[in-house]
C-alpha cells in the first residue's frame, strides 16, 4: 500500500520554541499568554521547493485571565488554539492552583493537564501526572500513485500517566526523572492542513 510505505520512510522532525507572557492587571487579577512556534514533519532542503515553507509552521496559542484568591490559591479562564487532541482545535480552557496542607498542592490547565504535587523536602517534589500531548506533521510524499496529495499531516495525541520526582541540586540547578504510561488515541492522516475539525479530511478510499 503506497501511503504506508511513504509513511515508513519518513524521519519526522520538529524545531521550535515557546514564549511564555505574564502581567499583573489589578491587585488580585493576571493575564496570561502562552504561545509557541514549530516547524514538524520532513521539512530538510530537497522537499522546501516544492511545497510552501509554511507548510510545516505550526501554531498554538492560548490567552488566559486569572485571579489570584490569595498566596495558596488561584484560577483562570481562557481559550486555546492547539493541536493538543492531535487536530487543530479552539478549546475553552480552565486552571486551577491549589496549595494545601502545607506539603501538598494541585495544579489543572484543563482540559490538558492535570498534576497533584508532594513536597517532601525543599528541594524535592514528587509529582502525579494525567496530561494530553499531541501534535501534527506535515508530510511530502513522493509516491506517485499520491500525486493528489503532495502534502499530507499526519495528526497523533496521546494520553500520559506519570509520576515524577524533581530533586533540586541547588536553588538554580535542578534533576528530574519521569516514568509512566502512554496510550493513543487519535492517529490520523488527513489532506487539510488547518481544517477546524475532528481529523479532517481523513483518505478513506483504499484506492
Amino acid at each position: 500500500y503506497p501511503l504506508y510505505r511513504s509513511l515508513d520512510d519518513k524521519n519526522l522532525k520538529s524545531l521550535g520554541g515557546s514564549i511564555y507572557v505574564m502581567t499583573q492587571l489589578k491587585r488580585n487579577k493576571y493575564f496570561m499568554l502562552r504561545f509557541n512556534a514549530k516547524l514538524k514533519g520532513d521539512y530538510w532542503k530537497e522537499h522546501i521547493g516544492d511545497v510552501s515553507k509554511y507548510t510545516f509552521l505550526k501554531m498554538e496559542l492560548s490567552p488566559l485571565i486569572g485571579w489570584k484568591v490569595n498566596k495558596y490559591k488561584s484560577w483562570g479562564v481562557g481559550l486555546a488554539f492547539s493541536y493538543t487532541f492531535g487536530d487543530p482545535l479552539i478549546f475553552p480552557v480552565f486552571a486551577y492552583n491549589h496549595t494545601f496542607a502545607d506539603k501538598w498542592g494541585v495544579e489543572a490547565y484543563l482540559p490538558a493537564k492535570i498534576k497533584l504535587r508532594y513536597q517532601a523536602s525543599k528541594l524535592c517534589f514528587i509529582n502525579a501526572k494525567t496530561y494530553l500531548k499531541g501534535g501534527s506533521y506535515s508530510i511530502h510524499l513522493d509516491d506517485p500513485a499520491l500525486n493528489d496529495f503532495k502534502t499530507l499531516e499526519l495528526r497523533r495525541s496521546d494520553v500520559n500517566f506519570s509520576v515524577e520526582v524533581e530533586k533540586g541540586i541547588t536553588d538554580w540547578l535542578w534533576l528530574s526523572l519521569e516514568s509512566g504510561y502512554r496510550t493513543n488515541i487519535n492517529f490520523d492522516v488527513t489532506n487539510e492542513n488547518h481544517t477546524f475539525s475532528l481529523s479532517g479530511s481523513k483518505l478513506t478510499n483504499e484506492n
